[in-house]
């Protein structure tokens, strides 16, 4: 007895899970930039799904999350785009949905920032890199503060998607969690010995410009001789410190050498 097999179709399969996931994203897609006042119940729950592992949003439980997403508007904005600046008031509070951007403060004391343009501000080098923010993480914590002005500058640094929430909806909503969070953030800072001369003013001041950043087991955080440009605080797991060492594969003179790699590595996540 003959048996015929049954072709398979290259890709069918794989072909099918794309289709998949691309529905899935047009389902977030419309979801999102769709007007806050104008999102359907359904439309909510499939952000709050999408958006509850974020890390400015997994202190919230589901209930907060979709009151919230009642609120956020989207944006979408090119790279080298300047958010707001320095000084400003604070009016709305930002979330990155994806994208980068960076914080900056001014050098000195002046606004000739304001006068110049992106390019010529650069070349000036008037600012100063201090932070930056990735996919759900936030920016504009000053709306916290009654007429409070923003303690930095903060430009796309690559096309960025943005979720804004105004101050009025922001004291309805995120202010009591975003004030908690901050109140830990002080705490936290409180027990490192070099902080210990510290009043309560200075690390609240200090707070506003640490990120909680998760890195995974195995993931690099820096490496041997990168510029310094952050200082990191250890809140949970094992991180490992490796040197460059260089080995003579002999003890003559004239003997070649190999250099180990080196950097800060993740032990436990």
């Amino acid at each position: 007895k003959k048996t015929t097999k049954k072709k398979h179709r290259p890709g069918s399969s794989s072909s099918h899970g794309q289709d998949f996931k691309v529905a899935i994203y047009g389902q977030v897609h419309s979801a999102l930039t769709c007007p806050p006042e104008e999102r359907t119940e359904e439309q909510i729950q499939t952000l709050v799904k999408e958006s509850k592992m974020m890390s400015a949003f997994d202190k919230l439980n589901e209930k907060q999350l979709s009151t919230l997403w009642r609120y956020l508007e989207y944006k979408k904005i090119a790279s080298n785009v300047r958010i707001f600046e320095q000084g400003d008031p604070a009016e709305d509070y930002f979330l990155v949905w994806t994208g980068c951007v960076s914080a900056r403060v001014r050098k000195e004391s002046s606004d000739s920032i304001r006068r110049a343009s992106v390019a010529r501000a650069l070349a000036l080098e008037t600012e100063l890199k201090v932070n930056y923010m990735t996919a759900g993480e936030t920016l504009g914590e000053a709306v916290v503060e009654t007429r409070g002005l923003r303690k930095a500058s903060c430009v796309t640094e690559e096309p960025t998607e943005l979720l804004v929430l105004q101050k009025q909806h922001f004291d309805q909503t995120f202010q009591k969690f975003l004030q908690r969070a901050h109140e830990e953030k002080v705490e936290f800072l409180s027990k490192f010995d070099c902080f210990a001369s510290w009043t309560i003013k200075k690390l609240t001041v200090l707070a506003k410009y640490c990120r909680e950043r998760k890195y995974h087991a195995g993931e690099v955080i820096t490496v041997q001789n990168a510029p310094v440009d952050s200082m990191y605080f250890i809140k949970t797991g094992v991180v490992s410190v490796l040197r460059t060492l260089s080995v003579n594969n002999d003890d003559n003179d004239g003997g070649s050498s190999n250099e180990r790699s080196a950097g800060v590595q993740i032990v436990e996540q």
